[in-house]
C-alpha cells in the first residue's frame, strides 16, 4: 500500500442515491477508524494507544446514550490487523458498533498521515471507502462538490453579510439560536433572517441534507491569499457532543490543511473549491487540527459557511441529552422569538456559577475558557458605560435571565473607570483649572455621585444574587497627577464598601497583576507559530514580556532563552524599563524588550528617559539598505535608425527582384513569398542592440542637474560629519564659539545648494516635458500626451490593457472561450419555433440588380490608403507600421498583384485569415474572459485587402438604397447625432400630441460573435452578391485561427467556427448587413440602429397594458432565434416618457419560459445619459464628472508645461467633451447649463494661468474659444449646411422646406413649422439655417463656412457691447455685419 493511496479524497452519497436508509425511530451509530502507520515506526505507537482508549471509551458513551439500551443488546469490536472480529449476534435490532482497523506498513515515513473520523447518524449524507474498496476508513474530513453550492455568488453573500468581528487575518459573521464562545471571540445570538442570501443557501442545503443537525452559521471572510486562519480544534464544550461539523466554501480556490495533534508533522492538504463541501465530526477535534494557511499569489475573495449544532448556554447537556435543530427561518435569538412568554431557567443544579462585569476591560475574556467541571462563568461587558450605566444596562439585559441566581457564588466587577473620565471632563474641572481653584474640591459633588452610584450598582447586584459575594476590582493609576487622585477616592470608597457590607470585597489588582497575563509557555507556543509562518524572515518582536531580563537564574527566563536561541534571537535592551513601588520598596526591572533576530542591521538600541506610564520608552535605530531602483531598464530592441531605414528600403526597391511573384497565378503562393522576403530584408538590416529604455521616466537628467545633485550631497556630508563633533564636544549650543559659527555656516551652504538643485531639477524636467510632448503632438499621438500630462502631474498613467490583467491568467484559456464563445452562446439560444426561417422576415425582392465581380485596385489606392493608416495601427507582424509605411512603394507591384489575384479569384491568403486578439476590459472581474471585448489584430497585407472589399460592398449597398434607413453605424454621412435627431424628433411630437411615448433598449449577447456564417451568406446572395464576390466572401468566412496575447504571452491558434472578428474593417459591415432586416420584423415600433446598439421606439405606450411593447418583443425575439442570436434580457430595458417615478415590470410569456424586463428611469445610450422626463441633469453631471478627472491633471501638471502645450491639452482633451451631443443636451435647463459654462472657463483659464477672477472676454479671444452656448449654435449650423448640401442621410433631406418653395436659391430662407416645444430638430433646424447670413451660406466647402462662421460669431460676441449670454436652447445669436460694424 503506497503513501498516496492513503491521502485520498473519499466522496459524499447524495441523499437521493442512498441506499442505507434506516427505519423510522431507529437509529444508527457506526464508528469506524483506521489508523495506518509502520511496524519500525515508534512515533505513531502512543498515537495508536491513545486512539484506542479513546474509542473505546466513545464506544460505552454511544451505548449508554442509546435508547434501546434495555431492550437491545449492544456490542464493540476490536481488531488489530488482520485478526478476525468476534460475531456478534443482531437480534435483528440496529447496532452501535465501535471498529478500530490498525493497519501496518513495511515502509517508514514520517510524513505518514493518522487519519481518523467518526460517522454517527450520518449514512444518508456520506460513504466513505477504503484503499481496496472494502473496509470502512475513517478520515478527518470528508470532502464533495455540489452543483447546487456552486450557482451561489460569493460576492453577493458578502454584499448581504454584516460582519461582526474583525480580527488581523480574518473576518466573522455568526448566525445562531445560541451564543457562541471561542479562545479569541465571543458572538451573541443572531437572527439568521437579517440575512436572505444565508437564508437561500441554507434552504438548499436542508433540501439536500434533511437529517444533518445545526442550530448555527459562522460566515468567516478571506478578502485575500494572505489573511489565514491558524491551526486550531473545534473543541468547544459549548458544541454538542458527537455532532457533525459541515463547512460550505465560496468563491476563491484555499487550501485546507490537517495536521495531528500529537504529531504536527503529520499533515494533509486538501484543495477547497467554489461550491465544495467538508464535513468533519466533532468527536475527531480531539486528534486533529485544522487551518487555511496563506497563499501569497491568491488575490481573490473566499468565504466559507461553518455550519454547527451549539449548546443552550450554561446547560449541562449529557450523553442522554436531546437538542433540537431549528431550520433557517427557526435560527432566531431566544429572547427576540418568544419575548412574551417567561423563560424557563434552564440551568441545572450543583454548579457553582462566577459573572464576570465591566464596561470593557473583560470584553476579551473567553466565558468557556473560564469555565470548569465545578462551575461555570458567564460575561457581561458593557463599553463605555459607567457604574450608572451599567446598571441599567445589566437590568435590561436578557441573558442574566439564562442564570440560575441560587448558583451564582461570585461576581467580579470593574467599574469606575469611566467615571473618571467623566469627572475630569465636567465643565466644574474645567472652570477650576482656569480660576486656579483646586479642582479636587471642584469636584467633589461629581466624585460623591459616581461613590452613589457604585453603591447602588453594588446593591443591586446583591439583590439579583443574594448568596453570591461580589469582589470589585480597584482602578489602576495612572501617570496624570490629578487623575490619581479621583482614582484613589474611588479607591478607598471600594475599599469602604468591603468594611461596610459583608459581601464584597476588594481585589488590589496591583498586588498580582502579573497573574492576569498570558503564560510564558502560551507566549513560546505563539512564537513557535509565527516564525515558523515567516519562515527565517527578518523579524523583531517589541512588547512587555513581563519576564525580568535581568534575573537570568528564573526557570521562565530560561524557557524564553532557550526558544530565543533555536530562532537565532537576541534581546538588545539592557536598561532598567521599570520602576515599581511594591509596598515601601522599588522593583527595577527589564521586561520591556526587543528580540530580533536582525541584530546586524541595528544601529543602536537604548533606554529613553521619557515615561510611558510606569515604563520607560524604548527606541532602536535600523539601518536601512534600500537598493538603488534602475532609472533605466535595458531592453534588445531593433536599431530603427535612419541610416538602416534607408538601407532596407533601398534594398526592396532596387536589390529585389519580384517578377517571379508578379507571373505566378496562386495568391497563397505570392503572399507567402512576399511576406517571407520582407521578414528576412527586415531581420537583415535592422540587428538587434541593447539599449536603456526610458519610456517610464520623463525625467531625463542634464549635466547641470547631474553636477548639482553631486554637490548637494557634498554639502550634507560635511554638514554632517561637523555636527557629530558638535555634538561630541563640549560646546553647550552658545552660537557664538567657532564650531557653532563653521556649523552654521555649513548649514547654510548646504540649504543653499539643496534649493539649487531642486530650482535645476524643476527646469530640467520642464525642459524633458517640452521635448516629449514636441515629439507626440508631431505624431499626433493623443494618448502619448494624456500619458505625458498624467505623469507630470504625479498621477500614475493607465497601464495597458496587457497588463491589466491578472498576471495568473493563462492566455489559453482566454483563447478558448474567445473562440468558442460563439457556439456556446448559440447554443443558449431560445428555440421558439422551428417552423419559422430567418427568410420569412425577409421581403420579396424584385430589382435584378447583382454584385458579381470586385473592381481591380491600383497601386496608386494602395499607397494613398497605406499613407492614411496611423503609425501606432496594431497590425499582425513583427515589422513595425512606420517602417512598412516608409517601404510600401518598394514593393508595391507585387503588393498590388496579390490584391487584385484575390479580389479576382475570390481567394483570401491563409495568412490574413489568421488574427490576434487583445482583450479589452469592459467592466467586473478581470479574471473573467466574459468582461473583455476581444479585438482582432489583423497583417499587414489581410488589412489592405478588407479596406478595399470593404468599400466596394459599402458602395455597392448604398447606391442601390439596401440599407435600412433607420442604421446609422458604419455609413458614409451618419453619425450618432443624426441617430438622436431623428429619435428625439418623434419623441417630441408624440409627446406634443399628449401621447406616451416609450423605448426598448436591445441588447444582443455577444452580437459580433454569434453571427452564423451559413445565414450571413445567405443574406448576401438575397442581397445580390453572386459570383466571384460570393465566393470571397464565403473563403474569407471559412477556416479562420484566432491567438490570444496576455501579459506578453501568445496563446497557439484555435480555429473560429462563428462570428465576424471585431477589430476588422469587414466586421461591422458584415454585421450591418445580418441585422438589416431587423426593421421587417418591426411592426408596432421604429427600430434605431448604431450596429449592435438598438431601440426600439413606440409612439404611444399604456402603463396598465403595455400590449404593444409586449408583442413587438416577441416578435423581436423570433426574429433573434431564427438568426441564432441571442437576446440578452438581464441588460435590456425600457422606458416611458410620462413622468412618473414608479418603475414597473415588462412580463413577456414565452412557450418555454417567462422573459421579465426591468424599466429604467436613467440609461446611457450612445454616450448620452438619457432620462424619462427629457430634463437631461444626469447627462450634464455626466459630463462634468469626465471634465473634473482630467481638470485636476492639468492643474497639477500647469508649472510644468508651457502655456502652447497647456491650450493643446485643452482643445485635444476637454473641448471634445464639451461638444458631444451638445446639440441634443443643450435642452436642459439654463441652471444646469450654466454649471457647464463655469466649469468651461475654468478650464480656459487654467490653460492660460492666469487668475480666476480674469474677464471671460478675455478668455474667449485668448483661447480662440467661442462661448458655450455659441459652441453649440455653431455646431447645429454645420449639420444644417451638411443637410442643405445633401451630404447627410438620405430621411433628412426632406425634412425642411424653402419659403419660396423650391431650392434652386441658396439665400432663400427656411420654412419654420409650428411646434409647442420648439425642442424639435425641424424647428430649430430651421431656424439656424435662416439666422445664418446671406454670404455665409453660398462658402462651398464645410470647413472654410465652419471657420468663417466662428470668426464672425467669436470677432462680434467680443465687441459687442450688447452681447449677453442665454443658455436658452432656442435663442439663436445673431452676428454682427463685420463691415458695418468696423466702419462705426
Amino acid at each position: 500500500m503506497s503513501q498516496s493511496d492513503n491521502l485520498r479524497v473519499y466522496s459524499f452519497r447524495h441523499p437521493a442515491k442512498c441506499t442505507k436508509y434506516l427505519p423510522n425511530g431507529s437509529e444508527s451509530h457506526s464508528r469506524n477508524i483506521s489508523v495506518t502507520s509502520c511496524k519500525n515506526c515508534t512515533a505513531l505507537k502512543g498515537e495508536i494507544d491513545r486512539l484506542q482508549r479513546q474509542l473505546a471509551k466513545l464506544s460505552h458513551q454511544i451505548v449508554s446514550q442509546s435508547p434501546e439500551t434495555n431492550e437491545h443488546n449492544q456490542s464493540s469490536k476490536i481488531s488489530t490487523g488482520n485478526q478476525g472480529a468476534d460475531e456478534l449476534s443482531n437480534h435483528n435490532t440496529v447496532e452501535s458498533q465501535t471498529e478500530i482497523n490498525i493497519q501496518h506498513d513495511v515502509c517508514c515515513s514520517t510524513d505518514q498521515v493518522i487519519t481518523s473520523d467518526v460517522a454517527c447518524g450520518r449514512d444518508n449524507i456520506c460513504e466513505q471507502h477504503s484503499i481496496d474498496g472494502t473496509d470502512n476508513v475513517i478520515q478527518p474530513y470528508n470532502q464533495h462538490s455540489l452543483s447546487v453550492f456552486s450557482n451561489f455568488d460569493v460576492n453577493l453573500l458578502d454584499k448581504s453579510t454584516r460582519y461582526s468581528h474583525h480580527f488581523g487575518n480574518r473576518s466573522v459573521a455568526y448566525y445562531g439560536q445560541y451564543p457562541y464562545t471561542y479562545n479569541g471571540g465571543s458572538h451573541v445570538p443572531t437572527s439568521a433572517l437579517e440575512n436572505q442570501y444565508l437564508k437561500s443557501i441554507l434552504n438548499a442545503l436542508d433540501k439536500e441534507y434533511p437529517s444533518f443537525s445545526y442550530n448555527s452559521a459562522m460566515i468567516t471572510r478571506y478578502s485575500n491569499g494572505s489573511e489565514f486562519i491558524p491551526p486550531h480544534s473545534d473543541d468547544e464544550d459549548c458544541i454538542a457532543p458527537n455532532s457533525m461539523i459541515m463547512t460550505i466554501s465560496f468563491g476563491q480556490e484555499r487550501t485546507l490543511q490537517f495536521e495531528s495533534i500529537r504529531n504536527a508533522n503529520m499533515t494533509e492538504n486538501v484543495t477547497v473549491r467554489h461550491g465544495d463541501v467538508v464535513t468533519m465530526t466533532q468527536v475527531s477535534q480531539s486528534c486533529f487540527k485544522h487551518s487555511v494557511p496563506v497563499v501569497n499569489d491568491c488575490k481573490n475573495l473566499r468565504i466559507s459557511i461553518t455550519l454547527r449544532k451549539i449548546l443552550p448556554p450554561t446547560s449541562n447537556v449529557g450523553p442522554s441529552a436531546s437538542v433540537t435543530c431549528p431550520k433557517p427561518d427557526q435560527m432566531t435569538c431566544p429572547q427576540t422569538k418568544h419575548h412574551n412568554k417567561p423563560i424557563a431557567d434552564p440551568q441545572p443544579r450543583g454548579k457553582s456559577i462566577t459573572v464576570y462585569i465591566s464596561s470593557s476591560m473583560f470584553s476579551q475574556l473567553n466565558a468557556v475558557k473560564l469555565s470548569s467541571k465545578s462551575q461555570d462563568a458567564h460575561v457581561f461587558s458593557y463599553p463605555g458605560a459607567t457604574a450608572e450605566g451599567i446598571k441599567q444596562r445589566f437590568h435590561l439585559d436578557d441573558r442574566k435571565n439564562l442564570i440560575n441566581t441560587s448558583d451564582v457564588k461570585n461576581i467580579v466587577l470593574m467599574c469606575g473607570t469611566n467615571d473618571v473620565d467623566l469627572i475630569l471632563n465636567s465643565p466644574k474641572h474645567l472652570r477650576s483649572k482656569l480660576l486656579k481653584v483646586d479642582g479636587h474640591k471642584a469636584n467633589a459633588k461629581c466624585l460623591d455621585s459616581t461613590n452613589r452610584n457604585i453603591e447602588k450598582l453594588v446593591l443591586k447586584l446583591h439583590e439579583w444574587a443574594p448568596h453570591a459575594s461580589i469582589n470589585i476590582v480597584n482602578i489602576l493609576p495612572r501617570e496624570s497627577y490629578v487623575r490619581n487622585e479621583v482614582i484613589c477616592d474611588i479607591n478607598h470608597f471600594i475599599s469602604s464598601l468591603s468594611c461596610t457590607y459583608p459581601y464584597v470585597n476588594m481585589i488590589d489588582t496591583e498586588k498580582d497583576r502579573s497573574d492576569n497575563y498570558c503564560t510564558v509557555d502560551n507566549f513560546i507556543d505563539y512564537m513557535n507559530f509565527c516564525m515558523h509562518k515567516l519562515k527565517g524572515k527578518k523579524v523583531i518582536w517589541i512588547g512587555d514580556i513581563n519576564i525580568d531580563q535581568n534575573n537570568v537564574n528564573s526557570s521562565q527566563y530560561k524557557k524564553l532563552d532557550m526558544a530565543l536561541k533555536s530562532y537565532n534571537m537576541v534581546q538588545t535592551i539592557q536598561g532598567i524599563t521599570r520602576i515599581a513601588k511594591r509596598g515601601d520598596k522599588y522593583t527595577q526591572t527589564t521586561i520591556d524588550v526587543i528580540f530580533t533576530n536582525c541584530y546586524s542591521d541595528f544601529e543602536k538600541s537604548v533606554v529613553l528617559n521619557d515615561r510611558i506610564g510606569d515604563h520607560q520608552a524604548i527606541k532602536c535605530e535600523l539601518i536601512c539598505r534600500v537598493p538603488k531602483a534602475p532609472k533605466f531598464e535595458k531592453v534588445e530592441i531593433r536599431d530603427h535608425c535612419k541610416r538602416n531605414i534607408k538601407s532596407f528600403v533601398q534594398f526592396l526597391s532596387e536589390g529585389s527582384n519580384y517578377t517571379p511573384l508578379v507571373e505566378c497565378d496562386c495568391v497563397e503562393s505570392v503572399t507567402v513569398g512576399l511576406s517571407e522576403h520582407i521578414a528576412e530584408a527586415y531581420q537583415d538590416h535592422f540587428p538587434s542592440i541593447t539599449v536603456k529604455r526610458h519610456e517610464k521616466f520623463i525625467h531625463k537628467p542634464s549635466n547641470e542637474l547631474l553636477d548639482a545633485v553631486e554637490n548637494t550631497k557634498k554639502a550634507h556630508s560635511k554638514f554632517k560629519k561637523l555636527l557629530k563633533k558638535h555634538n561630541e564636544g563640549n560646546c553647550q549650543q552658545c552660537g557664538i564659539c567657532s564650531k557653532c559659527t563653521k556649523l552654521n555656516e555649513a548649514y547654510e551652504k548646504y540649504k543653499s545648494q539643496r534649493n539649487h538643485r531642486t530650482k535645476v531639477s524643476r527646469s530640467c524636467r520642464q525642459a524633458n516635458l517640452v521635448d516629449d510632448l514636441k515629439a507626440k503632438s508631431m505624431k499626433n499621438d493623443l494618448k502619448g500626451i494624456w500619458k505625458t500630462i498624467k505623469l507630470a502631474s504625479n498621477k500614475n498613467p493607465s497601464v495597458s490593457n496587457d497588463t491589466v490583467i491578472n498576471s495568473s491568467s493563462d492566455p489559453e484559456s482566454f483563447n478558448k472561450h474567445f473562440a468558442e464563445i460563439g457556439q456556446n452562446t448559440q447554443a443558449q439560444c431560445l428555440q421558439l419555433d422551428n417552423r419559422i426561417s430567418f427568410s420569412d422576415f425577409l421581403p420579396q425582392r424584385d430589382s435584378e440588380i447583382r454584385f458579381d465581380e470586385f473592381e481591380e485596385v491600383t497601386g496608386n489606392q494602395i499607397i494613398s490608403y497605406v499613407q492614411s493608416l496611423p503609425h501606432d495601427k496594431a497590425i499582425f507582424d513583427d515589422i513595425p507600421l512606420r517602417i512598412l509605411k516608409l517601404a510600401t512603394p518598394s514593393f508595391i507591384e507585387p503588393l498590388t498583384h496579390i490584391v487584385n489575384l484575390s479580389l479576382k479569384t475570390g481567394i483570401v491568403p491563409s495568412i490574413c485569415k489568421k488574427a490576434r486578439v487583445t482583450p479589452i476590459h469592459k467592466s467586473g472581474d478581470k479574471c473573467d474572459p466574459n468582461n473583455y471585448r476581444p479585438i482582432s489584430i489583423l497583417p499587414f497585407i489581410g488589412k489592405i485587402i478588407e479596406y478595399f472589399v470593404s468599400t466596394q460592398t459599402t458602395e455597392y449597398m448604398e447606391e442601390n438604397n439596401l440599407f435600412t434607413r433607420h442604421q446609422y453605424g458604419f455609413r458614409k454621412n451618419h453619425s450618432t447625432n443624426y441617430l438622436m435627431f431623428d429619435l428625439f424628433d418623434e419623441l417630441y411630437k408624440s409627446k406634443s400630441k399628449n401621447r406616451k411615448p416609450g423605448i426598448i433598449f436591445l441588447d444582443i449577447k455577444k452580437a459580433f460573435d454569434t453571427v452564423n456564417h451559413e445565414i450571413l451568406l445567405k443574406k448576401l446572395i438575397y442581397y445580390g452578391f453572386g459570383g466571384t464576390v460570393l465566393l470571397w466572401f464565403k473563403n474569407f468566412l471559412s477556416d479562420r485561427y484566432v491567438c490570444t496575447r496576455l501579459n506578453g504571452r501568445i496563446s497557439t491558434f484555435l480555429p473560429l467556427a462563428c462570428g465576424v472578428p471585431q477589430g476588422s474593417i469587414l466586421g461591422p459591415i458584415l454585421f450591418s448587413i445580418y441585422i438589416n432586416d431587423i426593421n421587417y420584423a418591426c411592426n408596432l415600433s421604429v427600430p434605431y440602429l448604431f450596429a449592435d446598439d438598438g431601440a426600439l421606439l413606440f409612439d404611444d405606450c399604456c402603463r396598465r397594458s403595455m400590449i404593444n411593447m409586449k408583442i413587438e418583443l416577441i416578435t423581436i425575439i423570433k426574429w433573434l432565434s431564427c438568426n441564432k442570436l441571442s437576446f440578452n434580457a438581464s441588460k435590456t430595458e425600457f422606458m416611458i416618457f410620462d413622468g412618473i417615478d414608479d418603475t414597473y415590470k415588462l412580463s413577456v410569456e414565452l412557450p418555454d419560459t417567462c422573459i421579465i424586463i426591468s424599466e429604467c428611469k436613467v440609461t446611457k445610450y450612445l454616450g448620452l445619459m438619457l432620462d424619462s422626463k427629457l430634463t437631461f441633469k444626469q447627462h450634464v453631471d455626466y459630463v462634468k464628472q469626465k471634465i473634473m478627472k482630467r481638470l485636476g491633471a492639468m492643474y497639477r501638471s500647469s508649472k510644468l508645461l508651457p502655456v502652447k502645450y497647456r491650450k493643446m491639452f485643452a482643445n485635444a482633451l476637454m473641448l471634445p467633451q464639451f461638444d458631444y451631443l451638445d446639440t441634443i443636451y443643450c435642452r436642459a435647463s439654463k441652471t444646469k447649463l450654466a454649471e457647464l459654462d463655469l466649469l468651461y472657463k475654468k478650464v480656459g483659464k487654467i490653460a492660460l494661468g492666469v487668475p480666476q477672477t480674469e474677464s471671460s472676454i478675455t478668455i474667449y479671444k485668448d483661447m480662440k474659444w467661442l462661448p458655450l452656448h455659441l459652441r453649440r449654435q455653431l455646431h447645429l449650423s454645420n449639420y444644417m449646411y451638411r443637410i442643405m448640401n445633401d451630404n447627410c442621410p438620405t430621411n433628412f433631406r426632406n425634412k425642411f422646406r424653402y419659403v419660396s418653395g423650391g431650392r434652386s436659391s441658396d439665400n432663400c430662407n427656411l420654412y419654420v413649422d409650428r411646434s409647442s416645444s420648439h425642442k424639435e430638430f425641424y424647428y430649430l433646424g430651421a431656424k439656424c439655417w435662416n439666422n445664418l447670413p446671406s454670404e455665409t451660406r453660398t462658402i462651398s466647402d464645410i470647413t472654410w463656412f465652419s471657420k468663417a462662421y466662428k470668426n464672425q460669431l467669436l470677432l462680434s460676441s467680443t465687441t459687442d457691447p450688447n452681447y449677453v449670454t442665454n443658455n436658452s436652447f432656442d435663442h439663436l445669436y445673431s452676428p454682427l455685419d463685420i463691415t458695418q460694424h468696423h466702419s462705426t
